[in-house]
């Protein structure tokens, strides 16, 4: 995800790493709290700032501030934000004198820029100060299957624990099979929030079982794709499925010789699941 790549931006070896990481959702910033969330606020500014608040050009001071959903700030706040920087300073709300701030700035957003400035909806003097160096991350779906299953893996260690792990036989070939051939729409969130239901379904029972962790991966996929449009569609969808599994099972019953306890190992699931 965005944040995690900022993050390791943030970790790289330069005097910023340091320092916090403060991270911002642009798009859950409400209006009239904009000037005190960014910019921070002295103490008797208004009624109810009983104290001195930093901001979040503040919090971030020395470290790196990563600003997601850029785009969904308006415009009358985009100009606001230019200002802090343009001169790397900040003056609190009810302060007479800025402060001199030095951090990293990492912005992140799933709109087109260039499009909403050509639209007039996004500032282009604040997008020509952002776009510095500009990275695209690719999608699940961009990255390929290897890495689709390299990162639902990650995601499977880190629910399990590695101790637990370590008791498993590898994952099964069906599963990571199957999560490659998942596409997630929700990118990588949708695939980490299935990992964490299979993660748990199997520190829980303590094996691969095929019928539960099949029945998981239908119920995502299908919140996922349009009912058939008659049932004819879906039996023939059914059928292939039933053709596709056969297929692997038997291919594993020749690699292991035709024994049943073997195989099932090799599948990840029980002898009697496997009958």
């Amino acid at each position: 995800g965005k944040e995690r790549i900022a993050q390791l931006l943030h970790e790289k070896h330069t005097h910023y790493s340091s320092g916090p990481f403060v991270a911002v959702n642009c798009g859950a910033i409400p209006d009239g709290l904009f000037e005190s969330l960014f910019f921070g606020h002295s103490k008797g500014s208004f009624t109810g700032a009983a104290a001195t608040h930093k901001g979040y050009f503040e919090q971030a001071d020395n470290g790196t501030l990563f600003l997601d959903e850029i785009g969904d700030l308006p415009l009358y706040q985009q100009v606001k934000l230019l200002r802090v920087l343009e001169d790397s300073a900040v003056t609190r709300v009810g302060a007479a004198s800025p402060v001199k701030l030095d951090f990293r700035l990492v912005a992140a957003t799933n709109r087109n820029l260039p499009k909403l400035v050509k639209d007039g909806t996004f500032r282009a003097d604040l997008y020509y100060r952002l776009a510095v160096i500009e990275l695209r991350i690719p999608s699940l779906e961009e990255r390929g299957a290897a890495d689709k299953i390299a990162i639902f893996k990650s995601f499977i260690a880190a629910t399990i624990g590695a101790e637990r792990l370590a008791q498993l036989p590898d994952i099964p070939y069906w599963l990571a099979d199957a999560v490659a051939d998942t596409y997630f729409p929700g990118n990588v969130r949708e695939m980490r929030n299935l990992a964490e239901r299979i993660g748990v379904t199997v520190r829980q029972i303590g094996a691969w079982d095929a019928v539960r962790l099949q029945r998981l991966l239908a119920l995502a996929r299908n919140g996922q794709q349009a009912p058939a449009e008659n049932p004819a569609e879906a039996v023939i969808d059914r059928s292939k499925w039933d053709m596709t599994e056969r297929n692997r099972v038997l291919a594993a019953l020749e690699a292991n010789n035709w024994r049943r306890q073997d195989t099932a190992q090799y599948l990840g699931i029980s002898r009697k699941v496997l009958w």
